[in-house]
């Protein structure tokens, strides 16, 4: 199995507390690394090119929604987004 190396230096969110950052951080590690084992790395992933930022788009969560679930949903919109990304030098 290929060794991966998932790092989010910045997360920005909108609409939740600073100090719940980390645990979101945490959770959206481990559910791309949870969807990557399961379903493979998506293509664009394979490349050499570097990325400084990616767009994760946007979802609705209801207000109380715990950390875990945040992370999960943010971490499935991510993969899919990385699924359908085009090859493009953005260093």
């Amino acid at each position: 199995m290929q060794d991966i190396d998932i790092n989010i230096d910045e997360i920005v969110l909108h609409g939740f507390a600073r100090n719940d950052y980390e645990g979101i951080k945490t959770a959206i590690e481990a559910e791309l690394e949870r969807l990557i084992r399961e379903k493979g790395i998506p293509s664009i992933l394979s490349s050499p090119l570097r990325y400084r930022q990616i767009e994760g788009g946007t979802f609705k969560m209801n207000r109380g929604t715990g950390m875990v679930k945040v992370g999960n949903e943010i971490a499935g919109t991510v993969y899919n987004g990385l699924k359908n990304l085009k090859a493009q030098k953005n260093i």
